[in-house]
């Protein structure tokens, strides 16, 4: 599942270079993942995934934190989760 969302993340954000003009921003809404405990940083693997297709920078900042009315549920991992604003500059 992981595999399949980057590859596919990867075809968008190539597609998304294509058409931006030089210096525009591509913003994107984001939610980190812990599937079975194991934390998945989305944000910034996109925005690492964006510099090597061609995008100049990508700022990452905080919009909330997640996952925090489920702590109570003893099968919940204990991983802190955020949604984020991700933008990529071309």
């Amino acid at each position: 599942m992981v595999t399949g969302y980057f590859n596919d993340m990867f075809e968008v954000l190539q597609q998304v270079y294509q058409v931006l003009r030089p210096g525009a921003p591509f913003i994107l809404v984001l939610g980190d993942r812990a599937p079975y405990g194991i934390h998945i940083p989305t944000d910034r693997y996109l925005g690492e995934l964006a510099l090597g297709i061609g995008f100049q920078d990508y700022t990452i900042r905080p919009l909330r934190r997640r996952g925090e009315k489920w702590r109570a549920n003893p099968q919940r991992h204990n991983v802190p989760l955020q949604e984020v604003i991700l933008t990529l500059r071309r």
